[in-house]
C-alpha cells in the first residue's frame, strides 16, 4: 500500500519511458502493413502511456477489490 501511495504522490510514470517506447515500436513494426513505418511523436507516446497506466491501475484495482486474497495489507 506504501508503495501505491509513493507513485501517486510522485506523479511519475510507472513504466519507464523508453522501455514502454520500445515496446510500442516492436508492435508497431510487427503489425505494419506493407512495410510501412509508424512515426511517433513524443507527445503521442507520452498520451498513450499515461492511458494505458491509468488502464492498467483501474484494472489492478478492479482485481484488488473483487479477490480478498489479492488485498494488500498495511
Amino acid at each position: 500500500m506504501a508503495e501505491i501511495i509513493k507513485y501517486q504522490k510522485d506523479g511519475g510514470y510507472l513504466i519507464p519511458k523508453a522501455a514502454f517506447a520500445r515496446l510500442v515500436m516492436k508492435i508497431c513494426r510487427e503489425q505494419a502493413l506493407g512495410g510501412n513505418v509508424i512515426r511517433w511523436q513524443r507527445s503521442a507516446l507520452e498520451a498513450l502511456q499515461v492511458a494505458a497506466e491509468d488502464y492498467l491501475v483501474i484494472v489492478m484495482n478492479s482485481k484488488i477489490l473483487r479477490d480478498p486474497e489479492l488485498k494488500i495489507s498495511c
